[in-house]
């Protein structure tokens, strides 16, 4: 059983809009790499992308048996 987060593990979630992510991105990129915190992109109110953090990226690609060199 391969969970997105650990148990008890707290993450930082922001859903932002596409023009707020573009006004914010560099904020929001130096939070993903300090804080650990996610942020979900939404256009038109649904969800389309994710900023997340790398390391976070790495271990979730492990986890599923497709490890990266990123």
């Amino acid at each position: 059983d391969s969970a997105l987060y650990a148990p008890g593990m707290v993450v930082k979630l922001a859903l932002l809009g596409i023009q707020e992510i573009r006004d914010k991105f560099a904020l929001r990129v130096q939070l993903a790499v300090d804080e650990g915190a996610h942020v979900v992109v939404q256009k038109r109110g649904t969800p389309v992308a994710a900023l997340v953090p790398m390391d976070w990226y790495r271990e979730m690609r492990e986890l599923s048996g497709d490890p990266t060199e990123l």
